[in-house]
């Protein structure tokens, strides 16, 4: 199997444990686990494809692909309890290479994300938004006012 999809997770196991093991997946059964959730999570169905193509794509490259995949179900199962879940969804997996990177390499930003995960489009919109020399001195005087 060069891909994992839907229909071949279920049909082929050994094939599924070949592809984690390309991503450098150490826990195999904790990683299956993962996969058949978001496989059998409703909320998740209108972007599986997106999001397991984004797995095969980053998860290889990750320090910690196990991490990375265990906190990603958390993650996703902290957006889809808030209210804007389906929004920040889209949104997730657009960046899901960041994501990746992001919760592999920190537990405690991990941890953060599962209880804040609207926080992830803050750190991107932090990242890439350089602020002029105006805001900046508009939001420190905010914060100095307290």
């Amino acid at each position: 199997m060069d891909r994992l999809d839907p229909e071949a997770m279920q049909r082929d196991p050994a094939a599924v444990r070949a592809v984690l093991a390309r991503w450098r997946v150490r826990d195999i059964e904790g990683a299956q686990k993962t996969l058949r959730w978001l496989l059998s999570c409703d909320a998740v169905s209108p972007v599986t494809d997106r999001l397991l193509a984004g797995l095969e794509r980053h998860l290889s490259e990750n320090p910690e692909p196990d991490r990375a995949l265990r906190n990603l179900q958390r993650v996703l199962e902290a957006v889809l309890a808030a209210s804007t879940g389906t929004s920040l969804l889209g949104e997730l997996v657009e960046r899901l290479g960041e994501l990746l990177t992001l919760l592999g390499s920190s537990q405690y930003l991990a941890d953060q994300l599962v209880r804040h995960p609207d926080w992830f489009v803050w750190l991107r919109d932090v990242g890439t938004r350089l602020h002029t020399a105006d805001e900046l001195a508009v939001t420190l005087a905010e914060q100095l006012r307290g």
